[in-house]
Parts: C-alpha cells; sequence; structure tokens
C-alpha cells in the first residue's frame, strides 16, 4: 500500500511540474508573437500576416516586435539597421524567430537549418532562405528544389543585394 502511494505522489509530482513549466514557458516574455494582419515589413512595406510560411519576428530587449515577410528581410534589417532601424540598436535584439516552412511553427532562427540558393522564391518573388526545424526535412526540401543547408550565422554573414522593386527602397 505504501509503494502505491510513493509511486501515486511521483506521478502527481511530475504531472504538477510539467503543467508549471509548460505555464512558465507561456510567460516568457520574449517568446513569439503574434504577427498581426496589420504590421508590414519595415523593410519592403509587405504584410508578414500573409505569408505564414515565411514569416520573420525580431523581439528587442523592451519587449518590441517587429515582423519581416522573409528572412532576407530580415537579413537586410539587420545589416542596414540605420536605415531601418532608426533609434535602435543591435545590441537591443534578444530574439530572432523564424517560421518552419513546413509546420509554421515558431523557430529560434539561431537553431534553424536555412536552405540557400533553391528554386523556390520568397514573398517578394527573390531567392530566399526557407527555414526549417530538422535537418532532415531542409534536405527533403533541398533535394526537391535545388539549394544547400546552411545555419543562421552562414546566411547572416552575407546580406542579401537589394531589391529594385521594394516600395521602401528609395527611401
Amino acid at each position: 500500500m505504501r509503494l502505491q502511494y510513493r509511486r501515486w505522489l511521483v506521478a502527481v509530482v511530475a504531472i504538477a511540474a510539467l503543467a508549471a513549466g509548460g505555464y512558465l514557458a507561456s510567460l516568457d516574455p520574449l517568446r513569439p508573437q503574434t504577427v498581426g494582419k496589420e504590421l508590414r515589413c519595415p523593410v519592403c512595406g509587405m504584410y508578414p500576416a500573409l505569408f505564414p510560411q515565411w514569416m520573420v519576428q525580431i523581439v528587442f530587449s523592451d519587449r518590441q516586435m517587429i515582423a519581416f515577410d522573409s528572412p532576407a528581410e530580415m537579413l537586410r534589417y539587420l545589416h542596414e539597421m540605420p536605415r531601418y532601424a532608426k533609434g535602435r540598436a543591435a545590441d537591443e535584439i534578444v530574439r530572432r524567430y523564424v517560421s518552419d516552412y513546413t509546420t509554421g511553427g515558431w523557430l529560434v532562427a539561431e537553431e534553424a537549418i536555412f536552405v540557400a540558393g533553391s528554386r523556390v522564391r520568397g514573398p517578394m518573388r527573390e531567392p530566399d532562405f526557407p527555414a526549417f526545424r530538422s535537418r532532415e526535412a531542409a534536405s527533403a526540401f533541398a533535394n526537391e528544389h535545388g539549394g544547400e543547408l546552411r545555419s543562421f550565422g552562414e546566411i547572416a554573414a552575407t546580406p542579401p543585394p537589394p531589391h529594385p522593386h521594394s516600395p521602401l527602397n528609395s527611401q
């Protein structure tokens, strides 16, 4: 009887700990935020919510979030912060999130696997960097659409070329 009680108590404590962990994670102020339909990409002016498999967001230390319609636009922003982020500095960025191209779920950009050089075009109809949670999913995509697997550090090292058809390019 005493052994049964201990097992029951261990199970209850384990369930409570898991529930508390999930609750605490939901309170993370730096977690991905909902990208509203009205939000516009600060680089190209498009509406990121229209492109769920490409969406990207940056969270700043003051918990403010900005959204982009694709990883390429976020990279342009990061490489040209004085132009696009007046009053902001790179050291204020605390998280970068990208959408998993397959599921649409949020991933920490530094943990994602990207495909560079595929035939698939992003929202601006230009080469982009679809992101994946797993190397297997990224490899399957690259096998079907071409491209090479890259880490966030690898794609962030070189800015994407400017796109002349961006409505905000002339600013």
